[in-house]
């Protein structure tokens, strides 16, 4: 079922809320739940891959199983680098899955397909 976004608002940490059935949830999340088609639970997290928290273009998101994992993910990254090749290759990995077939991106978030563009 999808619900129509009531209003946004930024969050005193940087991050957007939408307000959807009364109720203020974080943007990334709420974009997250719409893509893969469920509840994000409590423990898992969604990362935003360029660091802009106002930037919930699916391709931007990550969602890792829980807090741990996704330090875990910061820590290699800060020793090894994250680069924009790497940056790329997950968007254009996440850009594939979505324009693909296999993938109703309508049926599964409640908007009309986005052209992101990536080259």
């Amino acid at each position: 079922m999808t619900y129509k976004i009531e209003d946004r608002r930024l969050h005193s940490k940087g991050y957007v809320e939408v307000k959807v059935k009364g109720q203020w949830v974080k943007e990334h999340r709420y974009v997250v739940e719409k893509f893969i088609g469920r509840p994000l639970n409590e423990f898992e997290v969604v990362h935003h891959l360029d660091s802009n928290r106002q930037n919930n273009d699916i391709n931007n998101l990550m969602i890792f199983p829980n807090q741990k994992a996704h330090s875990s993910f910061h820590i290699q990254f800060n020793k090894f680098g994250f680069n924009q090749l790497i940056k790329r290759t997950i968007a254009f990995r996440w850009s594939n899955y979505i324009n693909s077939e296999i993938f109703d991106y309508e049926k599964h978030t409640g908007f009309s397909k986005p052209n992101w563009g990536i080259a």
